[in-house]
């Protein structure tokens, strides 16, 4: 888009150029059309850079927000990977349980108050190996997502402040720009 506008631009500015030349002598003709072309040479040169660094930051910004959305992605892997494991062993010690008491009750010489204690005390160690389980990925899942969230709330600020020091720029180029064309059109109505 830069392209085709520089490219009005320059055959605007030759077309001036070439109208001014029947009128002007013939030295300071070519001065002239050395400075201008210069100029709108310079110009394009700035054009092209603040194009490609702008094309440069926003492939920048995109490669930061496919990184966050694949951590994400692992982090749920992970999260649904331990959710199975609990499962799968809370199964194993529900039949580690059942066989328990199957046994029990299979064993006619064990009094029944051995066997409430026993399976009294299996629970009670069942309970606290899954909630000492439960609250240790409960903490490592909250530490994973505390230290992402940080991490993405840190490239976030400085991907905005890379972002809006750039956008000064431009803005600051523009304006000389704009300034040089005024400055320009100034001169073409003073000749004309």
């Amino acid at each position: 888009m830069w392209n085709l506008v520089l490219c009005g631009l320059s055959g605007i500015l030759l077309g001036v150029l070439f109208s001014f030349q029947r009128s002007s002598p013939i030295c300071s003709k070519f001065d002239y059309d050395e400075k201008l072309l210069e100029r709108v040479i310079r110009n394009d040169i700035l054009l092209n850079d603040a194009l490609d660094k702008i094309t440069e930051t926003k492939a920048k910004v995109e490669h930061v927000l496919t990184r966050i959305i694949e951590d994400n992605a692992k982090a749920e892997v992970k999260i649904y990977y331990a959710v199975n494991t609990l499962d799968v062993k809370r199964k194993e010690l529900d039949d580690n349980v059942e066989s328990f008491i199957n046994s029990v009750t299979r064993n006619v010489s064990v009094t029944v108050e051995e066997m409430k204690a026993s399976l009294k005390y299996l629970e009670l160690q069942t309970d606290n190996e899954l909630k000492a389980k439960t609250r240790q990925i409960d903490e490592k899942v909250e530490d994973f997502i505390t230290s992402a969230s940080q991490k993405v709330h840190r490239n976030v600020t400085d991907l905005s402040s890379a972002v809006q020091l750039l956008v000064e720029r431009t803005a600051s180029e523009l304006d000389i720009i704009k300034g040089c064309i005024y400055t320009f059109m100034i001169i073409l109505s003073e000749n004309t």
